[in-house]
């Protein structure tokens, strides 16, 4: 009789009896065997399918099929169009006449658009936005010598014009587009372009989140001769104040969350200070709801420029915020919304108006950090440096100018700290 151990024993030496050993062996090379077998058939198979396919789907034996396109077929098909785009667009800007190459090539499109004309070869139409009402009625702004010619030609056309800045040579005017063309063989026409926008810094009650814009700026530059003189310009009139106390209450039905953050309300108990004899502009959109303002006691008097009231109430909003910290100044406005050379002219005019103090919270798309100003001998068909020029000339005869830095920088981004208010702010000042 085996014992238990023994067969135990029998395992783990492995010593099985041979006929089991034979079984064991015969088996594992059927299986062996099957596999083989079983692969070769199956590649064998695939082969004869993928010929049969290339077969059926040859160009040769069947003309009509053509061959499968590729992603790089498709890239290179677009790009093909969009090539033939491009050299459309520009054989039709080759083919302008000399009228023609004087207007911007938006309105240039609208025309053609309006005409039930096709802008180049292949194009019928393009996404152009240049304030054109029902009645294909636009506002311009045109670059031209402006002489007395010039606008008589313009009322026998029954263009209507205003905003006439002969030192800038511009002014801007309302025409229908079938007139432009008309208007360019004009010899004092330098060009027409849609009228320029701007941008005010607006509080909005909703911002968008810029989750994955890239925190890492470069800090911004101090500025000690802009510190320094504006230090000393404000030293000056403080000093003159000082032995006075005269402390102003708050003003209006509300005040400026900016009194307690600029700590106005200390400087006005401290040195007696509340803009008494200083003289304060603001330009921005409009002041639209003054008259309300005034009622409620949020405003004083307001001196707005003639004929420079604009529209819109950011302007009336800022004048609050200034009554509010400065309740004894006196106030001014005027719009920055008629094109950047009535934005221009009006910091001269309110500069000649006796005003020590401008601020403004209005940007133009034309304008260019790539240059200081703009000499009056220029002809320019955007005017990028004018109100650059204006800011230099005014602050040159002592006034203090402010620009709205609005959200162009803040101290998550390195782009704002405490102790640069200055160099944020006064983006405008010499």
């Amino acid at each position: 009789m085996t014992t238990n151990s023994h067969r135990a024993r029998e395992r783990r030496s492995g010593t099985f009896p041979k006929s089991m050993r034979a079984s064991a062996t015969l088996l594992l090379l059927v299986i062996v065997g099957l596999g083989i077998a079983f692969s070769l058939g199956s590649q064998q198979a695939k082969d004869a399918r993928h010929e049969s396919a290339s077969v059926a789907a040859s160009p040769q034996d069947s003309p009509g099929l053509k061959e499968p396109r590729t992603p790089q077929d498709s890239g290179r098909k677009i790009a093909d169009s969009v090539a033939q785009e491009i050299q459309a667009l520009i054989a039709e800007k080759e083919s302008r006449t000399p009228a023609q190459r004087k207007i911007d090539s938006q309105l240039v499109y609208a025309m053609k658009m309006r005409q039930g004309k096709s802008i180049a070869q292949g194009i019928q139409t393009l996404a152009v936005d240049v304030g054109t009402d029902e009645a294909g009625m636009v506002t311009i702004d045109i670059t031209a010598i402006i002489d007395d010619q010039l606008l008589r030609s313009l009322k026998y056309m029954g263009v209507t014009y205003y905003n006439v800045f002969p030192t800038y040579h511009t002014l801007r005017a309302r025409a229908s587009l079938d007139q432009l063309e008309m208007i360019a063989t004009l010899p004092q026409i330098r060009f027409i372009q849609p009228k320029q926008e701007a941008i005010f810094s607006a509080h909005r009650e909703r911002e968008n989140s810029y989750t994955n814009y890239l925190t890492e700026r470069r800090p911004l530059p101090d500025v000690p001769a802009l510190t320094a003189k504006v230090r000393t310009q404000l030293s000056g009139a403080l000093s003159e104040l000082q032995g006075k106390r005269i402390v102003v209450p708050n003003v209006g039905s509300k005040t400026s969350e900016g009194d307690t953050t600029h700590k106005a309300s200390n400087a006005r108990s401290t040195f007696g200070a509340n803009g008494a004899g200083v003289r304060v502009a603001v330009l921005s959109d409009g002041v639209s709801n003054l008259s309300a303002s005034q009622a409620l006691g949020d405003l004083g008097p307001v001196t707005v420029l003639p004929g420079q009231s604009g529209s819109g109430d950011e302007g009336t909003a800022m004048l609050e915020i200034v009554h509010d910290l400065a309740p004894g100044a006196q106030l001014y406005f005027a719009t920055a919304i008629n094109g950047i050379a009535s934005f221009a002219q009006n910091i001269r005019d309110l500069r000649t108006a006796g005003c020590d103090i401008i601020i403004d919270d209005v940007s133009y798309f034309v304008e260019t950090p790539f240059q200081n100003g703009q000499a009056a001998a220029v002809i320019s068909t955007t005017n990028s440096g004018v109100v650059i020029q204006a800011v230099d000339d005014v602050t040159a005869a002592g006034t203090l100018y402010f620009s709205s830095a609005a959200n162009s920088g803040n101290k998550n981004d390195g782009t704002s700290a405490p102790g640069k208010v200055i160099s944020l702010t006064v983006a405008r000042l010499g």
